[in-house]
């Protein structure tokens, strides 16, 4: 899903690969994910050959941060032929390595919710509606 919000935003008139850019809150958004799995996806994608950073996020003029830019690898780049990197991998499964924390604790992860309120986590023996006392008739 990542990877078809990111030629979504690929413009061929405007020959904007190597410069194309998806924040991973825009794209946490978008795809109604969490900004950990988004930064995880990026690097998925870079692992096959996918995608690659023309260049990297940094703090802007005046404080405001600025995304990395991708190339997409499927296509041309400037006046290059596209170079197709995911037909060159080698064949190593992608694995998430986790990175020691700057601050010297373990990070905190995520807790996934329960969320028992969605129909596809419900039981089918289960009411599809839940009873609420304040509305049932006397």
């Amino acid at each position: 899903m990542l990877f078809i919000a990111l030629k979504r935003r690929y413009y061929p008139k405007n020959h904007n690969n190597g410069r194309i850019f998806l924040s991973q809150r825009l794209a946490a958004k978008e795809l109604r994910s969490h900004h950990n799995e988004i930064a995880r996806w990026y690097r998925e994608l870079q692992h096959y050959g996918f995608i690659e950073m023309t260049s990297p996020g940094c703090l802007g003029l005046e404080g405001r941060g600025k995304a990395p830019r991708w190339r997409l690898t499927e296509l041309g780049y400037m006046k290059e032929l596209p170079t197709r990197d995911f037909m060159r991998w080698d064949g190593t499964p992608f694995k998430d390595e986790k990175t020691d924390s700057r601050a010297g604790r373990p990070a905190r992860c995520v807790r996934e919710t329960p969320h028992t309120d969605v129909p596809e986590n419900r039981t089918p023996t289960e009411r599809i509606v839940q009873e609420k006392g304040h509305i049932d008739e006397p």
